[in-house]
C-alpha cells in the first residue's frame, strides 16, 4: 500500500507540473515533492519510506547494499520481458533484520522526457545544474528505472504493508 500510494501520488504530481510547465517543473518534483511524499508516508507508517536508482540522479538516494542486490534481480527480471506487473521484494525481518519490500520503478513514457537518450536542451541545462553528477539519464522504455523502497524498523510493528 505504501509504495502503490507513493507512486500513485508522484505520477499525478508529475503530470500537473507537465500540463502547467513542462518537464521543466517535473524536474522540481522530483527533486522537491517525491522526497516530502516518503517523508510524510514514512511518519505515517512508522516505516522507512524511499526510491532508489542505480543510476540515481541525487547522491541521497544511491541504494543500500540490500537496496542494490534487490535492483540487480529486478533489471534481470525486466531484461527483454513485458509485463503489467512490476518486479516485487519481500523479506521479512528477524531480530538482526528490518522488514523491506521493494517494487520496481519501469520506465514509462513520462520519464523518458527527463531520463531517456535525447534530451531537450532545456531540459539537459537544469539537470547540468541542479545535479552536475547525474547517472540518470539515456534509459530505455520498460527498462528498470529504480524502485520504491519501505524498510519497518527492527523491533517496531513489521507489517507486511505494500
Amino acid at each position: 500500500a505504501l509504495t502503490k500510494a507513493f507512486g500513485s501520488r508522484l505520477v499525478q504530481e508529475l503530470q500537473n507540473a507537465l500540463a502547467e510547465g513542462g518537464p521543466a517543473l517535473a524536474i522540481n518534483v522530483c527533486k522537491d515533492v517525491a522526497p516530502q511524499i516518503a517523508s510524510e508516508l514514512s511518519r505515517s507508517s512508522g516505516a522507512r519510506v524511499s526510491r532508489t536508482s542505480s543510476r540515481y540522479r541525487n547522491p541521497a538516494n544511491a541504494p543500500e547494499p540490500w537496496q542494490q542486490a534487490v535492483l540487480v534481480e529486478f533489471s534481470r527480471q525486466m531484461s527483454g520481458k513485458d509485463s503489467d506487473q512490476p518486479p516485487e521484494f519481500f523479506a521479512p525481518g528477524d531480530a538482526d533484520t528490518p522488514t523491506r519490500y521493494a517494487r520496481a520503478i519501469p520506465t514509462g513514457s513520462m520519464c523518458l522526457l527527463c531520463h531517456g537518450k535525447n534530451l531537450p536542451d532545456e531540459v539537459t541545462g537544469l539537470l547540468e545544474a541542479e545535479y552536475p553528477f547525474d547517472r540518470a539519464v539515456g534509459y530505455e522504455p520498460g527498462e528498470l528505472r529504480g524502485a520504491f523502497s519501505v524498510s519497518w524498523p527492527l523491533g517496531g510493528e513489521q507489517r507486511a504493508d505494500r
